[in-house]
């Protein structure tokens, strides 16, 4: 059995993907690659500059979509041929590339695990309002585009843990952690 992982953290923005994402790297050591982060670093553009794109505009086209999810899994792959396991923290909305980040997990003998952050909608609100006054996360996702981008969200059917983004982080860790195979909580 592999000693390597390679975890997605997907769900709808505003959920608690980022800071779950976090807290398990910071648990285990693993390397994170974030969607938020990809996308400006191959756009040229500062971490902290926000494009309020329209959904599925600019930055956030289907096209540059393809070429951030292609650069994540490019350093993914990397990652884990260099012994790393990595968690990638993305919306994943798309069916394919959960399917395409499974499939290199099994190509390079690493354990592959979904985990669905959710989060009931009045609390996502909550959340992105607060992020757009605060201004100090990357992320462009506000409520504005929040039902845009859940009717285009392919359903998460494959095997997969669901994870309350209500949760305090070191809590989703710990409940997260004995249900990856292998993994010693203590």
């Amino acid at each position: 059995m592999s000693d390597k992982y390679l975890v997605l953290v997907a769900g709808l923005m505003g959920t608690g993907k980022t800071t779950l994402a976090q807290a398990l790297s910071q648990r285990t050591g693993w390397r994170v690659i974030s969607s938020d982060a990809v996308r400006k670093e191959i756009m040229k553009i500062p971490l902290h500059e926000h494009r309020f794109e329209k959904f599925d505009q600019g930055i956030y086209s289907s096209g540059h979509s393809r070429k951030v999810y292609e650069e994540m899994l490019r350093r993914a792959r990397q990652a884990l041929l260099g012994g790393y396991s990595v968690i990638l923290d993305a919306s994943f909305r798309g069916r394919e590339d959960r399917l395409n980040a499974r499939d290199l997990a099994s190509s390079l003998g690493a354990r592959f695990f979904l985990l669905k952050c959710v989060l009931p909608q009045d609390m996502v609100r909550e959340r992105l309002t607060k992020r757009m006054k605060d201004g100090e996360n990357i992320s462009d996702g506000r409520w504005e585009i929040f039902d845009e981008q859940q009717e285009n969200f392919d359903p998460i059917e494959e095997e997969h843990i669901t994870v309350s983004g209500a949760e305090e982080a070191p809590k989703m860790v710990e409940e997260i952690l004995p249900l990856l195979s292998g993994w010693s909580t203590t």
